[in-house]
């Protein structure tokens, strides 16, 4: 693959990444990035773990909600940079850049970021086994909670392990935002009627 495109598309993986932005003041070594991210995914777990157990089910259902909101917009923005760098190495080259190349790269350049994207998992998980446990949501609203964390997990394959050509991810990714949109809005329906 052009060192161009690798690099242009690691930074746009990167700008958009899911992690806290960390100032380096010296060269990281892959272990220390790795580390970081283990460290930041901990503490992840932990603050989310302690909002969540102190709050209603309702507030817990509302605080998945809008975790949800926010991190599939960072996950759509981030495979909005992928599209748009797999569109601009295909120009460049006159023909399509395999999807294969694609996976890999992006593979490549989240692989550090693994720990803080299973966190955010977990984080996900631990909420909605909790609320379950609970029994306090409406069956429409619980549904509505599972849904929407099927689709994040959703979101999460398509933008980070690409398949099928750049016009169909493209389309997959427009069409998974609105989904995103349409399922928060009918759960946030949904719990206020729980209220």
């Amino acid at each position: 693959m052009n060192r161009r495109f690798s690099v242009a598309l690691l930074m746009a993986v990167m700008m958009a990444g899911c992690s806290s932005i960390h100032i380096q003041t010296g060269p990281q070594t892959d272990a220390e990035a790795t580390q970081q991210s283990d460290d930041d995914g901990k503490r992840i777990r932990a603050q989310w773990s302690d909002r969540l157990q102190s709050a209603s089910p309702l507030q817990q259902a509302e605080m998945l909600r809008l975790f949800m909101d926010s991190t599939t917009a960072r996950f759509l923005k981030v495979g909005v940079q992928i599209n748009d760098a797999w569109r601009d190495e295909s120009r460049k080259r006159g023909a399509q850049v395999p999807v294969e190349e694609i996976r890999t790269m992006v593979e490549r350049s989240t692989s550090l970021d693994s720990p803080m994207l299973d966190a955010y998992e977990d984080v996900l998980e631990f909420g909605v086994d909790l609320i379950k446990e609970e029994q306090a949501l409406s069956s429409g609203a619980f549904e509505k909670l599972v849904s929407y964390r099927d689709l994040y997990l959703e979101i999460f394959s398509a933008v980070f392990y690409p398949n099928g050509t750049r016009e169909e991810f493209e389309n997959q990714l427009s069409y998974m935002g609105s989904q995103a949109e349409t399922t928060s809005r009918e759960l946030s329906i949904e719990l206020e009627r729980s209220r």
